[in-house]
């Protein structure tokens, strides 16, 4: 994560830890000039490692009780709710949104993502390339969000979101209109940034692999 809101200091140890380590990468990250291709492979590499061990190191340093929440949502039972809840989350971020989709179909989605951008947030997807189509891929890149093609020659079968370095929307639920009318899938929102920067670790490693 890129550093907390001005109006909220750390609330925890790991939170403080894990502020301090992200704040440094994405400061190189998020400028769209040189993000990269300003460091050596050697650097890249570092850069990631700080960031696994940042994450890991702010996990070890939570000394008290720790709660999580986890909301669970099923899309079959109530059409369109796993579409309204992705949005809702997104629309809640006020930091970063990193992001690791499949497929895209939801312009609900698309466009709220677009939405945080205008709002100061600073979001990042790695897409599977032979999934989401270019009309979503123009919506975003015009938005103002960072975008790479999956790396892997196998599919990147990922749906997850990070919100804020502390909520995570992840499961079977793709952003697609036919999961979110026709199949039966779930949406797990969960609150924990001991999770969430799990998460984050992973969104790194598919990031620093992708296809710029």
């Amino acid at each position: 994560m890129a550093g907390l809101p001005e109006n909220r200091l750390p609330t925890s140890m790991s939170e403080l830890v894990l502020s301090a380590v992200h704040s440094v990468i994405y400061s190189i990250f998020s400028d769209p000039t040189r993000r990269l291709r300003c460091c050596s492979p050697s650097l890249r590499s570092r850069m990631a490692m700080l960031w696994i061990a940042g994450s890991l190191l702010s996990v070890g340093c939570e000394t008290e009780e720790t709660t999580t929440r986890t909301d669970t949502f099923f899309c079959q039972t109530d059409l369109g709710s796993c579409g309204e809840v992705l949005v809702s989350v997104i629309a809640g971020a006020t930091n970063t949104i990193e992001g690791a989709i499949y497929s895209l179909t939801l312009t609900e989605v698309a466009e709220a993502l677009v939405s945080a951008v205008d709002r100061g947030v600073q979001v990042w997807i790695v897409y599977e390339s032979d999934q989401v189509k270019d009309d979503m891929i123009d919506i975003l890149q015009k938005g103002g969000v960072f975008l790479r093609a999956d790396g892997n020659s196998a599919a990147m079968h990922h749906k997850f979101l990070v919100a804020d370095g502390k909520v995570v929307a992840n499961g079977s639920f793709n952003w697609t209109n036919n999961a979110n009318y026709n199949n039966d899938e779930n949406l797990q929102v969960i609150y924990s940034s001991d999770i969430a920067s799990l998460f984050s670790v992973e969104f790194l490693r598919l990031w620093e692999a992708a296809v710029q």
